[in-house]
C-alpha cells in the first residue's frame, strides 16, 4: 500500500514517466537495454515532424527537480470524513472537498480522473513577497541521491536542497512549486478541457513561459485582464487595478466556446431596457409622452438621470444642442419616441436620415428599430449572429454582435465583482476570509466552456469560491449538473487565524443550503459534498510496515486497524480507477467480509479460510451479476500460505466456473 510506493519512488528518476509513455507508443525506437535511439525516432517521425536545432525554453534552478517529483507517487492515504459524508445532503453527492497538500491530491486524482476534468480554475499564491509563499515539500533527498537521480553535479544539488528547505520565495522556487502541479493538471484535463490561472505582475511573465512548456504554446487560448478596482491598503504610488487570468487548453483545436453574454454588454443592455421602461412605459401608463429625447454628452451616472431626462432633457444638453430620436407606433393610437444619438445623424419620427459609422461598425437604424420592437432583446442578423444595441456613457448608442465566436467574449473583464465586495458578502454569512475571488468572476470563466455533467477542479480552493460558482451556475442553468473537486491545504490563514480548509467547508455548507432553500423546484440539485483528508503514514507505522514478516502473522496482527478499513478502501478505490462517488459494498463469504467496488474485490480483514473461498467460488457460479475480475489483498493481514490458498483456488473461476480471468494482486 505505502511500502510499495516508497520503494517505487526510490527507484524513480528524471522523466521516467515520459520515457515509459514513449515506450508504450513507439517501442520500436528503444533498444534491448531500454535506451531511446534518437536516429530511429527521427526516421519514425520524419514525415510528420520538423526537427530543429534551435530552441527556446525557460530554465531555472530546480527545474529538473520539479520534473522528477512530477513522476513520483504520493505516499499519503485518503481518510474519509465518515460522519460528514453520511449526512443526507452529502451521501450521494458528486462534489468533493479534499483537505491536504494539492500535489498529493493531484497524484491521487490522476489514477481515476485522468482526462476527465473539463475545466480547472486556480488562484495560486502570487509570490508578491507579502502573500506568505515559501517553497516547501515533504520529499527527503540528500545531495548524493539528487546527484544520481537528476544527473547533476553536487554543487547544483546543494543549491536545490537549500532552496527547497529554506522557505525560499525566489522566482525559481515559485516555478519549482508550480511546475509539477501544472504538469499533473494537464493530464487531468479532457481533450477539450481548459485551465484558468489567476496571477499578477510578479510571476505573470514566468507563468506564461511555464505554461507554454507544459500545455504547448499552440494551446494558449487567451490572457484575460480582470479589472479589480485595486486594493488601496497595499498599493504603490501607481495604483494597480487589474490582474491577469491565463487560459490554456489541453487541445485548442478541440475546444468549443459557449454562447454567453459578455458582462459589460449585459449591463448596458439592462440600462437601455430600464430607460425605455422607466422613462416611457412606466412614466404615465395611460398617457405616455409623445416624444422623449436623450441628448448627447449626458453625465456618466446614466441610471440616475433617465427619469430626469424624460421631463427635463434640456438641462443635460451639451453645446451642440443636437437632438435625435426614433419613433414607433406602439399601440397605433399614439407615437412613442425612443432615444438615439449619433454624432452626424438625426432621426425624426421614424424616418432614417442616413446610416452612420459608430464604434464597432456601420449601424443600420432598421436593426435598431427591430431591436426596440423586439422588446430590447437581441435580434438575428444575416450571418446567424445576434445583434444588440447599447447606450455608452456619453449617450451614444452603438451595437455589438453577442453570438459570434470571433468577437463576443472580451479579454478585459469588468462588472464581475471585486475582492472587497466578496469579502463583505462572506462576512454577512459568517465567513471570514481575506481577498476572496468573486464567485461571479469564476462562474463567468467556466461558463465559456462547460456542458452538462462536467467536473470543475480547483486545487487552490481558498474560501471555496469555485464551489460557490458551480452552485450558482447549476441554479441558473437547470439541467447542467456541474460537479466540483476542491483541494485546500489544512493550514492557518495568518490574517484571520483560522484554518483555511475549515473556512471553505463552512462556506460550502452555508451557501449550499441557502441555494437549496431558494431553489426548492430543483429536486435533484446537488448542494452537498463529500470531505476527505490526506494523511501521511507515521514513523511508528512505517517502522511496523518495514518490520513485517508474513511467517510471523497471527490473529492479533492488526495493521489494517491502524490505517482504518475506510481509509484503505478510499485510497485503493481511486488507485484502481473508481471515482469517489463509486459505492463500496460488503460481501459476506460464509462469515468473512470482503469489499466489492464495481469489478474489484478487496480482502482486508485477516483470518480467512477455505470455507470462505468456497463461498466466493459459489457466488461466481450461481450469481450471474457477481462479476469481479480483480482481487486485491492487503498483504499485512495474511500469511504466505493464506495468500497461496486464495490464488490457487481462485483459478477455478476461469477453469471450471466462468470464463473470467481474475488477476490477484498483493499490496504492502
Amino acid at each position: 500500500m505505502i511500502k510499495d510506493i516508497i520503494e517505487k519512488n526510490e527507484n524513480t528518476h528524471l522523466n521516467d514517466d515520459k520515457i515509459n509513455k514513449l515506450k508504450d507508443i513507439i517501442p520500436e525506437c528503444f533498444d534491448k537495454d531500454g535506451r531511446l535511439d534518437l536516429e530511429l525516432l527521427k526516421k519514425e517521425l520524419n514525415t510528420k515532424v520538423d526537427f530543429t536545432k534551435e530552441s527556446f525554453e525557460l530554465n531555472f534552478l530546480g527545474k529538473s527537480y520539479a520534473k522528477m517529483i512530477s513522476g513520483l507517487d504520493t505516499e499519503t492515504v485518503i481518510e474519509p470524513d465518515i460522519e460528514h459524508n453520511n449526512l443526507k445532503e452529502n451521501k450521494e453527492s458528486k462534489n468533493i472537498f479534499i483537505s491536504g497538500d494539492n500535489l498529493d491530491a493531484l497524484k491521487h486524482l490522476q489514477k481515476t480522473y485522468q482526462g476527465m476534468i473539463k475545466c480547472i480554475y486556480i488562484d495560486p499564491l502570487y509570490n508578491t513577497g507579502s502573500d506568505d509563499f515559501g517553497y516547501e515539500d515533504n520529499f527527503k533527498f540528500d545531495k548524493q541521491s539528487l546527484t544520481q537521480k537528476l544527473d547533476i553535479d553536487e554543487s547544483e544539488a546543494e543549491r536545490i536542497l537549500n532552496m527547497t528547505s529554506s522557505s525560499s520565495s525566489s522566482h525559481s522556487a515559485w516555478l519549482t512549486f508550480m511546475l509539477p502541479r501544472l504538469y499533473c493538471a494537464q493530464s487531468l484535463l479532457k481533450d477539450n478541457g481548459v485551465i484558468f490561472i489567476s496571477i499578477d505582475d510578479n510571476e505573470q511573465a514566468n507563468l506564461k513561459l511555464l505554461c507554454n512548456s507544459i500545455f504547448g504554446e499552440e494551446n494558449f487560448v487567451a490572457e484575460f485582464i480582470w479589472q479589480t478596482d485595486g486594493h488601496t491598503d497595499n498599493q504603490d504610488i501607481i495604483t494597480n487595478v487589474h490582474e491577469y487570468i491565463m487560459c490554456y487548453a489541453k487541445n485548442k483545436k478541440k475546444i468549443l466556446i459557449n454562447n454567453i453574454v459578455d458582462p459589460n454588454t449585459d449591463k448596458n443592455s439592462k440600462i437601455l431596457r430600464d430607460f425605455a421602461e422607466n422613462s416611457i412605459i412606466k412614466n404615465g401608463s395611460k398617457n405616455p409622452p409623445t416624444e422623449i429625447t436623450l441628448p448627447i454628452g449626458f453625465p456618466c451616472e446614466i441610471s440616475d438621470l433617465f427619469l430626469k431626462a424624460s421631463t427635463n432633457a434640456d438641462k443635460f444638453i451639451t453645446e451642440s444642442k443636437i437632438k435625435g430620436y426614433i419613433s414607433r407606433d406602439l399601440t397605433k393610437k399614439y407615437n412613442m419616441s425612443y432615444p438615439v444619438r449619433l454624432n452626424d445623424m438625426i432621426v425624426t419620427k421614424g424616418k432614417i436620415a442616413k446610416e452612420c459609422k459608430v464604434y464597432s461598425g456601420w449601424m443600420n437604424n432598421a436593426k435598431l428599430k427591430s431591436f426596440i420592437d423586439n422588446n430590447f432583446q437581441p435580434i438575428d442578423d444575416k450571418d446567424g449572429s445576434k445583434v444588440s444595441f447599447y447606450l455608452s456613457k456619453n449617450g451614444v448608442i452603438y451595437y455589438k454582435r453577442t453570438d459570434r465566436k470571433s468577437c463576443y467574449i472580451q479579454t478585459v473583464l469588468r462588472n464581475l465583482g471585486t475582492t472587497e465586495k466578496e469579502k463583505y458578502m462572506l462576512e454577512r454569512i459568517g465567513v471570514d476570509f481575506s481577498y476572496p475571488k468573486p464567485y461571479k468572476l469564476v462562474e463567468y470563466l467556466i461558463s465559456m466552456f462547460v456542458s452538462n455533467n462536467d467536473i470543475i477542479l480547483d486545487f487552490f480552493a481558498g474560501s471555496g469560491t469555485t464551489a460557490h460558482s458551480v452552485y450558482d451556475f447549476n441554479i441558473n442553468n437547470k439541467g447542467t449538473n456541474l460537479s466540483y473537486i476542491l483541494v485546500q491545504k489544512h493550514e492557518i490563514d495568518k490574517k484571520t487565524g483560522l484554518y483555511i480548509d475549515e473556512t471553505a467547508k463552512k462556506r460550502l455548507e452555508l451557501t449550499g443550503k441557502q441555494f437549496k432553500k431558494d431553489s426548492d423546484e430543483f429536486e435533484d440539485f446537488d448542494y452537498g459534498f463529500k470531505h476527505y483528508t490526506l494523511k501521511e503514514t507515521s514513523e511508528n507505522l512505517l517502522n511496523k510496515l518495514e518490520e513485517f514478516k508474513p511467517e510471523l502473522i497471527n490473529e492479533s496482527y492488526n495493521l489494517y486497524k491502524e490505517y482504518g478499513i475506510e481509509t484503505i478502501l478510499e485510497t485503493w478505490k481511486l488507485k484502481d480507477g473508481y471515482e469517489f462517488s463509486e459505492n463500496v459494498l460488503e460481501v459476506n463469504l460464509d462469515g468473512y467480509v470482503a469489499y466489492k467496488c464495481n469489478n474489484c474485490l478487496y480482502f482486508i480483514l485477516p483470518s480467512i479460510n477455505i470455507n470462505n473461498i468456497e463461498s466466493l467460488l459459489e457466488k461466481y457460479d450461481k450469481e450471474s451479476d457477481f462479476i469481479c475480475d480483480k482481487l486485491i489483498i492487503f498483504g499485512y493481514s495474511f500469511s504466505f500460505n493464506e495468500i497461496e490458498m486464495i490464488k490457487n483456488n481462485i483459478k477455478q473461476v476461469k477453469n471450471y466456473k466462468k470464463n473470467i480471468d481474475i488477476k490477484v494482486y498483493e499490496r504492502y
